[in-house]
């Protein structure tokens, strides 16, 4: 018996089959994309949640820095967390949910086993995402004294010091800050400040900056401050690596600001007879009295530094210095410490330095959490 296919029957099979394969595709396809524009929604909202967080820990720091700006005056005038002190929690002055609507939960408060003055910051969003991240004061170190370091003499009787201090006046001698402490100050600096090498001929090349054919630029030329700059200079901050085994110089001039050295450094300072030529920088600063808590105003002339010279190595004094704010040298003080005129400012002591931020992200503390 002989079969025979009827080929209109094969190619209306052959369609169906192909058309049952590119609708089951279709379907395939299109619940891909719905799945994928899910997911990416779901992402969108995760980022955005995370991303609103983000702007109340901005939002905290914003505040540590501009206290009359925030809700709490009192609490972020204090710009640290102490045990005890009682929490920080809003649900108006939180930003507003992107796209509209809702805002979100903020607190601010100490937390258990957390060093002194540090904060937790925990921001949840009305979506249920959040952060919590730990803020406190930058890595500068606290100046508890105007004259830091090994054979810093405190008897300032015979010295011709003025220093100013809330009780007596401790001269300390500390260990030379460790590999961990300058570190640490370096990141801070490389992001708020600025980075310098010395060159094997006592120029400062800064971190990050390429610069051709450019001359030699001295820690004077780079930032030496005239008299008529220096109520509108801001504070400078600079960390300098000198790696160099001879000391770096800092010729005579007046500065203004906050300056950290690896090595060793000479402080030129003027002859007497020469302040006038060199220096005559004056600020005004008000002091406490010794007693009933009043305060006197009074202005400092021929000012060499308002601010801070630190180095983890040896200070090398040669002429007459002045200075408003402190100095500190891990390894000790050589040459004319009696003609070193410090007079000392307290906000040190709580490592308070203006024109510089008082609080920051505390590095490896970032972590999500539920809504609280």
């Amino acid at each position: 018996m002989k079969i025979v296919w009827d080929e209109k029957g094969v190619a209306l099979f052959t369609a169906m089959t192909l058309i049952m394969l590119i609708s089951g595709m279709s379907l395939f396809i299109l619940q891909n994309a719905a799945t994928e524009k899910m997911i990416a929604a779901h992402v969108k909202r995760e980022a955005v949640g995370l991303a609103l967080a983000e702007s109340g820990v901005e939002q905290v720091l914003y505040w540590m820095a501009q206290p009359a700006q925030s809700p709490d005056q009192d609490f972020f005038s204090k710009r640290v967390c102490y045990k005890g002190d009682s929490d920080f929690l809003s649900k108006t002055a939180f930003p507003s949910d992107l796209g509209g609507g809702g805002g979100g939960t903020l607190r601010v408060h100490y937390k258990e086993k957390h060093p002194d003055g540090r904060c937790t910051v925990e921001v949840a969003t009305v979506g249920g995402k959040g952060i919590r991240v730990d803020i406190g004061p930058p890595p500068l170190p606290k100046m508890v004294a105007p004259i830091i370091g090994p054979n810093a003499s405190g008897d300032t009787e015979s010295q011709p010091q003025v220093i100013w201090c809330e009780g007596p006046c401790l001269i300390d001698s500390p260990s030379p800050p460790n590999h961990k402490a300058m570190s640490n100050i370096k990141s801070f600096i490389r992001r708020y400040g600025r980075t310098f090498t010395v060159s094997s001929n006592n120029c400062l090349e800064e971190f990050g900056v390429v610069e051709e054919d450019t001359d030699c630029r001295s820690f004077k030329q780079l930032f030496s401050v005239s008299p008529g700059e220096w109520e509108q200079k801001e504070y400078d901050l600079a960390y300098i690596d000198s790696l160099e085994s001879l000391p770096f110089i800092i010729d005579s001039a007046s500065y203004k600001g906050y300056f950290y050295f690896t090595g060793d450094v000479l402080v030129k300072g003027s002859d007497e007879g020469d302040l006038a030529l060199h220096l005559g920088m004056n600020i005004h600063v008000k002091r406490p009295s010794e007693t009933f808590g009043i305060t006197f105003s009074e202005t400092l002339d021929n000012i060499s530094l308002d601010g801070l010279l630190y180095t983890a190595k040896k200070m090398i004094l040669n002429n007459t210095f002045k200075a408003y704010g402190a100095l500190y040298a891990g390894e000790g003080f050589e040459g004319n410490l009696s003609a070193l005129h410090v007079w000392y400012n307290r906000a040190f002591a709580l490592a308070a330095y203006e024109g510089v931020v008082p609080m920051i992200r505390v590095p490896g503390t970032w972590e999500v959490i539920e809504a609280m």
